[in-house]
């Protein structure tokens, strides 16, 4: 199993990875000077992030695992009811983990996001509670269309230790969006 240390360390390399893929990639297509052109502010702001949303989200699955475990209960004497209860127990808890998942913790992880990219770039809190309540449904709208298969994954078939891991690289094609996203709304 991972430490929760290299998870984090993990979880942060791969989000700025994706920033500085993304800045790569828009460089290399506009034939600029790398040095020139890299936000490194943006590259910051996304390690930031990944520092904090990989220690939440350590113990937000915890959290879904201890609260709704997922483990065999204890023998009953009759064995098909027990086979029978077991499987709607297991259902009905990955339902709920990913209910709380897909909302709490969707609002949770996007609210972070946002103002870890914002914060730095604007001149008052006010103003990041506005952009925060502009930005925030959008983005979670668009975290629903990818998010909710890949917590059913992980749900179902990754041990809670390395959730955090697992979600991080399904996140790297998702914070490939994120870095277009926030430098297509730092260039507006």
């Amino acid at each position: 199993m991972p430490s929760h240390g290299s998870v984090i360390l993990q979880s942060t390399l791969l989000k700025t990875a994706a920033n500085l893929t993304v800045q790569g990639a828009k460089i290399w297509t506009n034939n600029g000077s790398a040095i020139q052109c890299i936000d490194w502010l943006s590259v910051a702001e996304f390690a930031v992030c990944g520092v904090i949303q990989a220690e939440i989200g350590w113990h937000w699955h915890n959290f879904l695992d201890d609260a709704f475990s997922t483990s065999q209960p204890e023998p009953a004497n009759d064995y098909e009811k027990q086979i029978r209860r077991e499987r709607k127990e297991f259902w009905l808890h990955i339902f709920i983990k990913l209910m709380l998942d897909q909302t709490a913790g969707s609002f949770m992880m996007n609210t972070v996001f946002i103002i870890c990219t914002t914060a730095a770039r604007v001149s008052s809190l006010n103003t990041l509670g506005v952009e925060l309540d502009r930005r925030i449904w959008p983005l979670i709208l668009d975290a629903w269309k990818i998010w909710p298969a890949a917590s059913l994954a992980n749900f179902l078939w990754v041990p809670v230790d390395w959730r955090v891991l697992v979600s991080s690289c399904v996140g790297f094609a998702w914070n490939i969006f994120l870095s277009i996203w926030t430098l297509a709304r730092q260039e507006a």
